[in-house]
């Protein structure tokens, strides 16, 4: 299955078939726990500061990927899915990353803000 039939079989079981949503909601958990893993992996190597909130950080991705596909399906010619990707990418550092740490697509120093 495409990725795009996949967006839109998930948009369309919030939607107009929610009879679609017992088998959307595996998916969205496995994809949830993608995200999790990852960031819990890049907290043990010192990529993503300590006190990151793993589970609101991965809504927080995933609500970011959601809304680029939701835009891509309405208006393909908008942008382009890599340039969404790059962008995104270049979002990340400045809310996740380590004091100090840089990334390539991102080559400013990353400071993360102090604890409330």
């Amino acid at each position: 299955m495409s990725t795009r039939a996949l967006h839109k079989l998930r948009f369309e079981s919030v939607s107009s078939m929610p009879q679609l949503l017992e088998a959307v909601q595996p998916w969205s958990r496995r994809f949830v726990s993608f995200f999790e893993r990852q960031l819990e992996s890049a907290i043990q190597r010192g990529e993503v500061a300590a006190l990151t909130d793993v589970t609101l950080t991965t809504q927080m991705i995933i609500s970011m990927l959601s809304g680029a596909v939701a835009q891509w399906l309405v208006d393909p010619e908008q942008l382009t899915p890599r340039a969404r990707g790059e962008s995104m990418i270049r979002m990340l550092p400045g809310s996740i990353g380590r004091a100090g740490a840089t990334h390539p697509a991102h080559p400013a120093p990353v400071t993360t803000p102090p604890p409330h």
